[in-house]
């Protein structure tokens, strides 16, 4: 979330009591923001006020009330914001949604550690832990910008067989990650969402191919700004692999985008590093 660039930031407004398909609805409505990957979210319980019905609610000790406003607060992309907000429209069945532009001054998050924690893979001696990791990363990656749509991204999958595309702007600087698995599992759940509420017009099966081939199409049309991770793991090109090797152990981190003064300029994941240390063993 790089700072000076405009955002949209969505504020909403619910009760403490509110549910959706059995579950807290403000734990729901954070749930499905953290499976959508936005940046963050933040819920705040007030102490008082008052909505549609005219009456007060508030934290005082002798007229406790059980539906406490609640309110929710998200700051994204807006195609990223414009991508969840026909959920959440469905999800908050009583309660107030507000949109507004912003721009964020500053953004700050720990997004790796400050020191990697030490590897325990062991280096041939040819392969020192000093060794810059440019001399062993992809150099070049294939990229997508934030507006590339899931279609490419599925025909870049398919036929090159990665496994994660960077996503960078017009100067090559890193904006996120778009994981295969990700791509994947959005795919599948927009498959079967639409076929769970197509499968009650099944006495009209012959409109249900066609009204799932049409929101396929629409859901390709979605962007990878929308479906990428953020802030993923970088290194400058000079950096030691033993401090890359400290990234890639941790469960979470596969691969590590290599940069030269904020812009891409190269990949090194688990299978290379392996690769690599295999190799300089065999000789």
């Amino acid at each position: 979330m790089p700072a000076g660039e405009r955002y949209s930031q969505l504020t909403i407004y619910i009760g403490e009591s509110d549910r959706w398909e059995g579950k807290n609805l403000a734990t729901a409505i954070v749930e499905f923001l953290h499976k959508e990957r936005l940046a963050g979210a933040t819920v705040v319980r007030g102490m008082m006020g008052f909505g549609a019905h005219s009456l007060v609610h508030t934290t005082g000790i002798l007229t406790l009330s059980s539906d406490l406003p609640v309110v929710i607060t998200v700051i994204d992309r807006p195609e990223r914001i414009s991508a969840v907000l026909p959920r959440l429209e469905q999800m908050v069945q009583e309660g107030l949604i507000v949109r507004q532009e912003v721009q964020v001054i500053k953004y700050a998050a720990r997004s790796t550690p400050s020191r990697p924690p030490q590897a325990s893979l062991t280096l041939p001696p040819t392969l020192a832990p000093s060794t810059p990791v440019r001399l062993i990363m992809t150099p070049n990656p294939v990229t997508v910008r934030p507006e590339t749509s899931v279609g490419e991204l599925v025909s870049l999958f398919a036929t090159h067989h990665f496994r994660s595309l960077p996503v960078v702007d017009e100067e090559q600087r890193v904006l996120g990650l778009v994981l295969e698995e990700d791509l994947v599992m959005k795919l599948q759940d927009l498959t079967l969402d639409r076929v769970r509420r197509l499968v009650v017009k099944l006495p009209l099966l012959h409109h249900l191919l066609g009204d799932l081939r049409e929101r396929m199409e629409k859901a390709k049309a979605q962007t990878a700004g929308e479906l990428m991770v953020l802030n993923p793991v970088t290194v400058e090109e000079e950096t030691p692999i033993a401090d890359v090797m400290g990234y890639l152990v941790e469960p979470k981190v596969k691969r590590v985008l290599v940069v030269r003064q904020g812009k891409l300029v190269g990949v090194v994941s688990r299978i290379d590093l392996l690769r690599r240390v295999v190799q300089q063993s065999n000789e």
